[in-house]
């Protein structure tokens, strides 16, 4: 049970979430809106996910509910595009890894030290996983235990430190309201799209019946 829920968690929080903050600080607090925008749609796809699940006993997650509702060409469509979606975001996941690491090692960006900590970053996970299930579960639950723990800090003990005057001005990109609020929320999305790859996990975790 606990590998299993460290499993959806970990499918939900990556890196995404910690790179949120650098990412969307050239809009001003404005990204604020379109976090809380954006929160307001990812819990309405969760809902909207898990009333899917309740409707169908088979495994399978979006591939399962656009199969039954549209048929198998639909179904294809959308585990193929899944499968895209699953591969080349390690693309976006590798270049954050390689921005962590370089903050401490390779500080000044050779291009053969960047390669090596990428490749470092995909073979570790891959290696874990080729040496079967139970030890893939107890690395997801360290690796779920190490991001919370950043996480809860900075939720608590971090707002303690938190001063208004570093937050600048409200639109601080310049766009129009309309137009920063889009983009800001569009970097934020990628964030709660684990949201989607966690109903996939739970579809197939989750026993008949």
């Amino acid at each position: 049970m606990p590998a299993a829920t460290a499993l959806v968690i970990g499918s939900i929080i990556g890196t995404g979430v910690f790179a949120l903050p650098s990412a969307l600080a050239p809009y001003g607090p404005i990204s604020l809106v379109a976090f809380a925008a954006v929160t307001v749609g990812a819990l309405a796809l969760a809902v909207t996910f898990g009333a899917l699940s309740k409707r169908t006993s088979s495994s399978g997650g979006p591939y399962v509910y656009a199969r039954e509702a549209f048929g198998e060409f639909a179904g294809f469509l959308n585990a193929w595009s899944y499968w895209i979606t699953a591969w080349a975001g390690n693309a976006a996941i590798v270049v954050a890894w390689v921005g962590y690491v370089e903050v401490f090692v390779n500080t000044g960006h050779q291009v053969g030290g960047s390669v090596l900590i990428a490749l470092v970053g995909l073979w570790i996970p891959a290696a874990v996983n080729l040496t079967g299930v139970r030890n893939t579960g107890a690395f997801q639950v360290i690796t779920t235990v190490v991001k919370f723990v950043p996480l809860i800090f900075m939720a608590t003990i971090g707002l303690l430190f938190v001063d208004p005057d570093n937050f600048g001005p409200f639109n601080a990109g310049g766009q129009s309201t309309l137009g920063a609020i889009s983009a800001a929320a569009a970097i934020a999305l990628f964030s709660y799209l684990g949201l989607e790859a966690a109903s996939v996990v739970a579809g197939r975790v989750r026993e008949p019946g």
